[in-house]
């Protein structure tokens, strides 16, 4: 018995590798954008911090350009290394 293939139809989604499911800043699901970008994906990363909370690069950029001295977790208020 013979088995042809006539069409085949494929599906796939992407999913960052991260603890969480939203921003702590803007709280929008990480695979949809930060409220900077248009499109999700490569141009809006997600950054983990030391003390393993994440955020939308552009999100926690504007939240560190705000803080005067030591940056700080915007969560847990840890000392925030890149």
């Amino acid at each position: 018995m013979d088995v042809k293939i006539k069409s085949i139809h494929l599906v796939a989604k992407w999913m960052w590798d991260c603890k969480g499911e939203t921003c702590g800043i803007c709280r929008q699901e990480y695979e949809a954008v930060c409220p900077t970008c248009r499109v999700p994906g490569d141009d809006c990363p997600i950054l983990t911090s030391p003390c393993h909370h994440t955020f939308h690069l552009h999100c926690i950029t504007r939240a560190l350009e705000k803080e005067e001295g030591q940056p700080e977790c915007p969560t847990c208020r840890a000392p925030w290394q890149i």
